[in-house]
């Protein structure tokens, strides 16, 4: 039996609804974003596997506590908290999507023969913890 396609590949090319995300910080930091004296700033650490940016973790407040107690960088945050945001994913890389994880794929692939061509060798695979 042939399936036939009946939703389009546009359908779902924006991810619809919002979702909850938490970021874990200084709790300092925390309170000054919340009452708006400062904006968080995109993080330039060597640790970001998807680069420099600012990270949440979706609905998972145990996770961003679980970061902001333990930094991959060993630094020390003497009152680790966690804030929650309403986020808006509209057009987003969702690696729990078939479709993203294959865009992430193809890319690398892309960026492996560029390097070959000009005979370069990629970054070595950073250690984890």
């Amino acid at each position: 039996m042939k399936m036939t396609r009946i939703i389009s590949d546009s359908m779902y090319a924006a991810v619809p609804g919002l979702i909850i995300g938490f970021h874990g910080c200084e709790r300092s930091l925390r309170d000054d974003i919340i009452n708006e004296r400062k904006k968080l700033r995109f993080s330039t650490g060597k640790y970001e596997w998807l680069g420099h940016g600012i990270y949440f973790w979706q609905n998972n407040y145990e996770r961003a506590l679980d970061f902001v107690t333990h930094p991959p960088d060993g630094r020390k945050i003497v009152r680790p908290a966690v804030l929650g945001a309403v986020i808006d994913l509209d057009h987003c890389l969702d690696l729990l999507d078939t479709k993203h994880i294959r865009n992430l794929k193809s890319g690398f692939e892309m960026m492996l023969n560029a390097a070959l061509g000009r005979e370069e060798k990629l970054p070595p695979k950073q250690k984890q913890d």
